[in-house]
């Protein structure tokens, strides 16, 4: 789970933000995953230790300054394996989203990235991207939206509303007003 943003729009450390039923905003992604069985849940970026203490493991990004696409290839390289990738900010995930990816990236195992549509941090990462991935970031590329095309790219229909990552508080707001 990518957790390294520093939250300038926001003003403060969003993942930390109070939501409903004592839940920070950070623990929604989180326990997404875990609902949908697939834990342990690595955290990748550097972040507070409350936030670092709700995960299973940590991973310091050892890409600063690269937003997601550094994140991601430190964890595809770090683990060693394919990664489902949510991001820290997405109060209104759920384990029915992940579980959906998981089945797609089951049904087409020829798909090098399976995505939300439109949204390249809730995905899955197939560790052949590592070489792309690596390519793209020495050519101060770092856009995850065009960082492959068909038939390298499986993307999924998944509810609008699970999806909204959240920058500010006023978007805070609506996308928690929206479920």
């Amino acid at each position: 789970m990518l957790v390294g943003g520093r939250s300038l729009r926001f003003g403060r450390d969003k993942l930390l933000e109070p939501l409903e039923n004592g839940d920070r905003m950070v623990d929604r992604p989180i326990r997404a995953l875990r609902d949908a069985g697939l834990a342990p849940v690595t955290l990748v970026g550097r972040c507070s230790p409350l936030v670092r203490e709700r995960g299973d493991h940590t991973l310091d990004d050892s890409y600063p300054n690269m937003g997601p696409m550094g994140g991601i290839l430190h964890a595809l390289e770090s683990l060693g394996c394919d990664i489902l990738v949510l991001a820290g900010d997405l109060p209104n995930i759920t384990a029915h989203e992940v579980r959906a990816l998981v089945h797609a990236a089951e049904s087409t195992p020829e798909a090098l990235l399976i995505r939300a549509c439109n949204e390249p941090c809730v995905a899955i990462y197939r560790t052949p991207l590592i070489a792309l991935i690596k390519r793209r970031l020495a050519a101060g590329e770092l856009s995850l939206m065009q960082l492959v095309d068909k038939p390298d790219l499986l993307e999924v229909d998944l509810p609008e509303a699970s999806l909204r990552n959240v920058n500010t508080v006023s978007a805070l707001r609506e996308a928690t007003e929206s479920r």
